[in-house]
């Protein structure tokens, strides 16, 4: 027979008369006899808290095989909380995803001034990534349209705190007569010795003079294979260790004055797995 516990209490309303038969049936039964304190102490584990029963007593941390999520699309998911929408796991509304991303849509117009910067957008980089020999997942697509990106334009990957575009990895874009220019990288970075980060995968780029053929080139798609990636050593702000800002710049080399450009791009930085 399963054991019965019963509390103290209700053994001495039962047991009132000094009915010793009464214990020795629940003795029999193998039905404990329940104190209040033992109440506590196995309600509340190792360290209970007085006079508390509830939420107090559940564990910090659970160790569970999996978790199944709730589909809020359409819906707002409350702040700290865990959900889904459409299938796709969220923190509250922000999508959770291995990597941290950067997405633009920006347009310049050349100044006429070699070596002039125009940020794109910034990314935080954690402590962790910035740790000697780490490898770092890394990939980004620029979608690049103007006048003439012919050696003209370049883009500029590089921590914060550069003030020329001679710092980070510079990848120059477009050929002669190019009006268009796709640009994209999925591998990953390696933090190395005297402050350089190195790419670790080619750099493919695809460009189109379709929109205005050059007769010498004609209308046609050409894959240039690997980019020009010049790494230099980042600025003297950057340490190891340390959390840091990564930075996109659009970079005019050399684009006559009032040359526009305009860049939909998208940078992502994450964990090998």
């Amino acid at each position: 027979m399963a054991n019965i516990p019963v509390t103290l209490a209700v053994k001495n309303l039962l047991d009132a008369d000094n009915n010793t038969q009464f214990a020795a049936a629940l003795s029999a039964l193998g039905a404990p006899v329940e104190t209040g304190a033992s109440i506590a102490s196995k309600l509340g584990g190792a360290s209970p808290v007085a006079g508390k029963i509830g939420n107090e007593f559940i564990k910090d941390t659970l160790d569970v095989d999996y978790i199944t999520l709730t589909d809020h699309t359409g819906l707002t998911i409350p702040p700290a909380t865990l959900g889904q929408k459409g299938g796709i796991a969220y923190f509250g509304n922000n999508p959770i995803s291995d990597f941290r991303t950067l997405r633009f849509v920006e347009a310049f117009t050349s100044t006429g001034t070699s070596g002039e910067r125009f940020l794109l957008g910034t990314i935080a980089v954690p402590a962790i990534f910035n740790t000697l020999n780490t490898y770092t997942a890394f990939k980004f697509i620029f979608q690049i349209s103007g006048v003439n990106l012919g050696n003209n334009w370049a883009i500029q990957i590089v921590q914060a705190g550069s003030t020329s575009y001679e710092n980070g990895t510079i990848i120059v874009i477009g050929a002669a007569s190019a009006k268009f220019a796709l640009i994209e990288y999925d591998s990953y970075i390696e933090c190395q010795s005297a402050d350089f980060f190195g790419l670790r995968g080619f750099v493919k780029e695809t460009i189109s003079n379709s929109d205005d053929p050059d007769p010498a080139v004609g209308n046609k798609v050409t894959l240039l294979g690997l980019t020009s990636t010049a790494p230099q050593a980042e600025p003297g702000t950057f340490a190891y260790g340390t959390a840091s800002t990564l930075e996109i710049y659009a970079v005019d080399f050399s684009a006559t004055v009032d040359d526009a450009i305009i860049i939909n791009g998208q940078v992502s930085i994450g964990s090998v797995l």
